[in-house]
């Protein structure tokens, strides 16, 4: 998936560490890329930055602009799920991002385009293992 429009381009990225919204597919524990594949894998690393990896990427608009490639993730939890609802996505995850070089328009959404990305592990159950004696 790719951005329909470009809106901001921004020249020396920062790599201030921010939150951000990114739909996946799969399970919390085991998230799954959507639609492209890191180092080809479309299973998500959890628990360590991943970097962009690709070529410069046109818009779908008609213009004769590119982008770098990157993770694509959203602001807010609602244009996750906005966006989850219309590629059917099963989930929707807190990610840490940095290096936000292009801002643009996604299926109509406000998209961040990320150098890096981290993926969380799930918290796993407050009271131990499953099954464990009290």
């Amino acid at each position: 998936m790719c951005l329909y429009a470009i809106t901001k381009r921004i020249e020396s990225p920062s790599m201030r560490e921010r939150w951000a919204w990114k739909a996946f597919r799969g399970t919390p524990s085991k998230p799954v890329f959507l639609f492209r594949k890191l180092a080809r894998r479309s299973l998500v690393q959890t628990g360590r930055w991943l970097r962009a990896e690709g070529r410069n990427i046109r818009p779908g608009c008609a213009d004769d602009h590119t982008y770098p490639a990157g993770f694509h993730a959203f602001a807010t939890r609602r244009e996750a799920r906005d966006f989850n609802f219309i590629y059917a996505a099963e989930l929707v995850l807190k990610v840490r991002v940095r290096g936000v070089e292009t801002v643009g328009i996604q299926s109509g959404l406000t998209c961040l385009v990320c150098r890096e990305m981290y993926v969380p592990k799930p918290k796993g159950n407050p009271r131990g293992k499953k099954g464990a004696a009290r």
